[in-house]
């Protein structure tokens, strides 16, 4: 076995356990069969704020690919379609093998699941054997394709219920816990009739989202059915 690897892992946000756990599986293996591994962080996309954006994704411009035999991409945790488009470019152009983790990009290695089976799955279970028709839904980022995919099965599966998809019950976050707890705010702030459901694209947004029910005194799952996305060890 080749010894000495050096790997470059770039992630971002790693205080979500998601990108958490992913880091300890690469580190952990990479341990075991002697490679090196140089995790690049940044924290984008947690202020609302372009300029610390720039900021906090110019660590990806002090890579040396040169240094590098391989790449890992998480970029799903990445808000900037133009930071990644360029990640891309760059590593790519060293002809280096690249495992892309939830995102399919042509020419890299691909790990990845079936987002929209997946969310379609949920809440078919929902509508099927829990006869729930009002489902609030949070949302990932509109940049991010994975949370496209899951946004795009709540609509079609609703339409195809005859359920209406209304805007008010749908809250766009960024995959972080502070939107599951200011998507519930929104949503029992509306006047309408209660969600009987909320599905989160992502588990951290639905645990936050839980908290902040049993802060406002709804109980869960009596009063309100709770779903998130990713099956994390906490959900």
């Amino acid at each position: 076995m080749n010894q000495n690897k050096n790997i470059a892992v770039l992630v971002s946000s790693i205080d979500e356990k998601y990108q958490n756990l992913i880091i300890k599986g690469i580190r952990d293996y990479a341990k075991k069969i002697n490679y090196n591994v140089s995790v690049f962080i940044a924290f984008g996309g947690m202020i609302d704020s372009k300029e610390y954006d720039i900021g906090e994704y110019n660590i990806y411009n002090l890579i040396d690919t040169d240094k590098f035999d391989g790449a890992i991409l998480l970029t799903n945790t990445v808000s900037s379609a133009g930071i990644v488009a360029s990640i891309i470019r760059k590593l790519k152009a060293k002809n280096i093998p690249i495992v892309s983790i939830d995102n399919d990009f042509e020419d890299m290695y691909y790990i990845g699941i079936d987002n929209y089976k997946g969310m379609e799955l949920i809440l078919e279970h929902f509508i099927q054997v829990h006869k729930k028709t009002r489902i609030n839904y949070i949302s990932g980022p509109y940049e991010n394709s994975e949370s496209m995919e899951r946004y795009s099965a709540y609509k079609h599966v609703l339409a195809k219920y005859d359920i209406p998809v209304e805007e008010e019950r749908v809250y766009i976050g960024s995959f972080n816990s502070r939107d599951g707890s200011n998507a519930v705010k929104k949503f029992l702030d509306l006047g309408l009739p209660a969600p009987e459901v909320i599905v989160a694209a992502n588990d951290t947004m639905a645990l936050a989202a839980v908290i902040e029910l049993e802060n406002k005194g709804k109980r869960v799952p009596e009063d309100i059915l709770v779903s998130g996305f990713d099956n994390i060890y906490e959900a």
